[in-house]
Order: structure tokens, then sequence, then C-alpha cells
């Protein structure tokens, strides 16, 4: 199968379901489980795992998913958070997707999963005269989590966005 049948293949909440509950390690979601606590709905699945994956399911058909997706797992918001820092597309999608994504980080270890991975978006190639997202700093205090981002464009132009999200409420602060 090549790279543009790959594209084709649609991801299923219940595909996800099921590769978490194949890759998932009691004693690392007991162990897990200790640095978020609070956090109930974490399955074990380990961030080297969740990373590799997460690379698959960018390289497919994975924007209906995404949408679909109700985070019942704590590894499927890590999941969706990932995908959108590895999935190839331009500059206002993935802002696009960064927002919609923001509201639903609801801890500390995803929000510095997402952030740390977006941050490292700059390091793949990428067409020329596309802009490259890179989140500049993020944190996580409180009710609410502020990631800001800088935008490069091709020409050397900068711009700079800040989100804000109550993650109890899932509002979106302007």
């Amino acid at each position: 199968m090549n790279k543009e049948d790959e594209k084709k293949i649609p991801v299923t909440v219940e595909q996800v379901r099921q590769f978490l509950k194949e890759n998932q390690d009691p004693e690392y979601r007991e162990f897990h489980s200790k640095l978020l606590p609070g956090t109930e709905n974490i399955m074990g699945v380990r961030l080297p795992i969740l990373r590799k994956f997460a690379k698959q399911l960018a390289a497919q058909a994975w924007k209906d998913w995404f949408e679909q997706a109700d985070d019942q797992w704590y590894e499927e918001t890590m999941l969706r958070g990932l995908v959108v820092a590895y999935a190839r597309m331009d500059c206002e999608e993935r802002l696009k997707y960064v927002r919609k994504f923001v509201p639903d980080i609801n801890s500390w270890g995803v929000c510095d999963c997402f952030c740390s991975t977006l941050k490292d978006a700059d390091k793949y190639p990428q067409e020329i005269n596309k802009p490259k997202i890179v989140i500049r700093d993020a944190s996580f205090s409180n009710e609410i989590a502020t990631i800001n981002v800088d935008i490069t464009f091709y020409n050397g132009e900068r711009r700079k966005d800040c989100i804000k999200i109550n993650y109890i409420t899932h509002e979106v602060i302007d």
C-alpha cells in the first residue's frame, strides 16, 4: 500500500480503543496514576507507544476520528494532541486544530506532551514557503491553561497567538 492509499484509510474510535486496550500496561497505569492524582481514566499505555501510533494515525484519514473522539481515556486525549502535532497541514489548518484541541486539555501531562511535541514540529522537513507553528511556552495553573504560539512565515514574518482555556469548563477565554 502506498502513502496516498494510507491517507484514505479512515481512523475510527473503535480502532484507537482496541489499540490502547492491546497496549495497556497495568503496572505503568498504577505508576502514571500517581503522577496525575484524580485522573481515573488512565489505561497505562507508555508514551513512546502512543507517539509511534500517533504518527501512523497522522498518515491516515484522522480528521473524522479527531472530531468524534469523546476522550473516554486519558490516552485518547493524548493521541489527539499528538496527531495534531505530527500531521502534515498548513499553518492555518494546524492552528484551527490546535484551537479545537486546547479545550480538551485536562491535565498537566496532556498539556506538556502536546506542547513539547508541537515545539518539535519545526524539526521536520516542511514544504518550502510553508509557515511553521511552534509553541513558545505553556502554563497550566489553577483552572487556566495558557499556550503561547509563534508562527513563522517563509519570508521571516512572525505572528504570535495566545490561546487560553479554562480546563474545568472547557471554555476558550478571549
